[in-house]
Order: C-alpha cells, then sequence, then structure tokens
C-alpha cells in the first residue's frame, strides 16, 4: 500500500515523498529534470505515515439501496457465465491484523484479482512525447459502485475516466477481455440489463 501510494503521489501528482524524492519527468520536460530535489521532499514522512494510516482504516462505503437476493443471485449467475468473474473475482481471501497484533483471516468481496491485464492498444495511454504506455491494467475493484452511482451525477469509469457509465466500461474492454465483452454483446437485452444491474448494485 505504501509503494502504490507514494508511486501514484510522484506519478499522477508530482508530489514527492521522503520513499520518493523525485517526481517522473520526461527528457522533453527540462524544467521538470531542473528542479529535482531529493533531500526537500514535498511529503513528510510524518505526513505520508498519516496518509496511509487513513487509507488502512477506510472502509467500502455501503450501497444505500442493495439489490434484492433474488437479483444478487440471477446477476452473480449471469456474471460467472459471461467470464466477468475471471478478472473481477467476487471473493479474496485476506489476512488482517488486529490491534492486539493477532492475524484475522477472513474473506472480502472486492471484484478484483488485483493483476495486469492486457485490455487492448483501444486503451492505452499516450504521454505529452507521444510514447505509448503499455495496455495492461490493474483489474479494478467493482465494490462500491452502488455508492459512486448513488452519489456522483455524472460518474465515469475507467482508468482515465472515457467510459460514462458500466455498460460503456464493459465495452471498452478488449485484448485479454475481448471474449468477455462479446458473450456481454451477444447476451438477450433482458439478461444483459440484469447484469449490468448487477454490477450497478454492487
Amino acid at each position: 500500500m505504501r509503494d502504490q501510494t507514494t508511486r501514484a503521489l510522484a506519478r499522477e501528482m508530482g508530489v514527492t515523498s521522503t520513499d520518493r524524492p523525485m517526481d517522473d519527468c520526461i527528457a522533453a520536460e527540462v524544467q521538470c529534470l531542473q528542479q529535482r530535489h531529493p533531500h526537500s521532499a514535498e511529503m513528510s514522512g510524518e505526513l505520508l505515515d498519516a496518509l496511509l494510516t487513513f487509507e488502512k482504516w477506510l472502509s467500502v462505503p455501503q450501497n444505500p439501496m442493495p439489490p434484492t437476493p433474488a437479483l444478487q443471485a440471477a446477476g452473480l449467475k449471469l456474471f460467472r457465465a459471461s467470464g466477468c468473474s475471471g478478472c473481477h473475482q467476487p471473493e479474496q481471501p485476506v489476512t488482517l491484523v488486529q490491534a492486539d497484533g493477532q492475524a484475522l483471516r477472513a474473506t472480502i468481496a472486492p471484484y478484483t484479482d488485483l493483476s495486469v491485464h492486457d485490455l487492448g492498444p483501444g486503451l492505452a495511454d499516450h504521454e505529452l512525447a507521444g510514447v505509448v504506455h503499455p495496455t495492461r491494467w490493474r483489474t479494478a475493484p467493482l465494490w462500491g459502485i452502488g455508492y459512486r452511482l448513488s452519489r456522483e451525477s455524472r460518474p465515469t469509469f475507467l482508468h482515465d475516466g472515457r467510459a460514462r457509465s458500466v455498460e460503456e466500461a464493459v465495452l471498452w474492454h478488449d485484448g485479454e477481455a475481448a471474449v468477455v465483452r462479446e458473450r456481454f454483446e451477444h447476451l438477450p437485452r433482458a439478461q444483459r440489463e440484469q447484469l449490468l444491474r448487477f454490477v450497478e448494485a454492487l
């Protein structure tokens, strides 16, 4: 978690920390390269520890309108049959450390395998210099989507927010997920909507 956080600070926000005292600069960004100061991190160790503590205790927001048991069961069946659960795995075993230091084994339902997959050239990113980033993306957890949809007036999905709905996000899947996307596309309309309602209620 610490590594992910400090990478995101440096690469996505340009905020240096004691762990990553330099942000990422490409060769064309001369001014950025000239401002590298390894000993003057913008985020102190104390502030970084506070941020990590905050992240550690965040809980998954609950959907204010949870699905009925019937919708849950039917949706999960379609989710698995279409192949979505291959990457968006419904359950993950975890070991948590309790306040007394004892290990607590539990199962969470993040709907991710926490792995990276090639989703095709359509989702590739380009740097300012024109360099194409690899199209491998970590499987986004789906839990909390219902909460987001209930709070955001214009929700967006995928790594760059290009998808305006869960359905659009599914249809952008390619590469390793092409077969699953095609199964989704060929579902009868009623089943397709049932599957989308299931995901939107997670």
